[in-house]
């Protein structure tokens, strides 16, 4: 705005005649978006970063994993997963593969 004043004085510009200055915005409106690398890197605006670690392209069936929470087949009932739940504030339910 302030460079647009000085040219305005520079020229002399008079009534009727008229600078058009485009201003941006702040980013409030579109945080939600181009603040977020997950959406940048969807719409292909970022390189999604490199991931080097030795279990990140194995699927999650070949991970050794020793859990201590109940794991609930889906051939459990509700209220059989409910009480395992209420026991440990969680159940893991998974199908008969596992």
């Amino acid at each position: 705005m302030a460079a647009a004043i000085k040219v305005a004085r520079k020229r002399k510009l008079g009534a009727g005649q008229r600078i058009v200055v485009i201003l941006p915005d702040g980013i409030r409106n579109y945080m939600t978006k181009f603040v977020s690398d997950q959406w940048m890197e969807a719409h292909l605006f970022m390189n999604p970063p490199e991931h080097t670690m030795r279990w990140w392209n194995h699927p999650v069936t070949n991970l050794t994993i020793s859990l201590k929470y109940p794991i609930v087949n889906n051939k459990r009932t509700c209220s059989e997963a409910l009480k395992e739940m209420m026991n440990q504030n969680i159940a893991i339910v998974v199908d008969e593969k596992g």
